[in-house]
């Protein structure tokens, strides 16, 4: 009996002390961020489409996806992605934006999701590829513009029939579009606030970038 006792008491000895240390490492050990699947099944259908000088955003959430906030991000390689917007969610299912094309000719973007306790995840990375002409001989004059007047924008070379020419403001929004019904270097532009802005030229299958400041 007494070298039951005894062994009993070698085995509490050896116990306890390990259990403090467990309990004091659940209290004090932090546990790094939740996250939830690689890629969401809180979204169920993502896209990003080139619209001219614009790319659109679409989304759709699954029904019962209890979602906080959405971000959309973006890289140039696949690998160092950075915020490109930051969006509440709500009670709707379908959600869209509109953003600037990118400034390299190859990005990729994807939707984060964080939902109501705060994990996190993502959506299969979209790529988009665009064409861009070097814009180095080409020139337009004045610049800047005068605000709020309308303008007689030259360039340095004729811009063929059937070009379309749009004015953007700098956060993708479409002012004024047109197509040249003839050979010009000259086209008009309606009255703009003092800002910058970019003018998109598509030329059958080119997309060229043009930035003008108005003062």
């Amino acid at each position: 009996m007494s070298s039951f006792v005894f062994i009993i008491r070698k085995i509490l000895i050896f116990l306890i002390p390990s259990f403090f240390v467990f309990i004091s490492f659940a209290h004090t050990t932090s546990f790094p961020e939740r996250v939830s699947n690689p890629f969401s099944d809180l979204v169920v259908y993502f896209n990003v489409a080139k619209n001219g000088y614009t790319l659109d955003f679409k989304w759709t959430t699954s029904p019962d996806a209890d979602i906080r906030d959405f971000t959309i991000e973006t890289c140039q390689s696949d690998d160092s992605w950075t915020t490109l917007d930051h969006i509440k969610a709500s009670d709707a299912r379908e959600y869209c934006m509109k953003s600037l094309a990118p400034k390299w000719s190859t990005a990729y973007y994807r939707l984060k999701i964080i939902d109501a306790k705060g994990g996190y995840s993502y959506t299969k990375p979209v790529k988009i590829s665009m064409y861009y002409r070097n814009l180095d001989d080409i020139m337009v004059y004045p610049n800047p513009l005068s605000s709020n007047v309308n303008t007689k924008l030259k360039f340095n070379r004729i811009m063929l029939s059937g070009t379309k020419i749009s004015v953007f403001s700098t956060n993708g929004v479409q002012l004024s579009d047109q197509v040249l019904q003839k050979d010009t270097e000259i086209i008009e532009l309606p009255p703009l606030e003092a800002g910058n802005y970019f003018i998109e030229i598509v030329d059958t299958a080119e997309v060229l970038r043009l930035k003008i400041a108005v003062k």
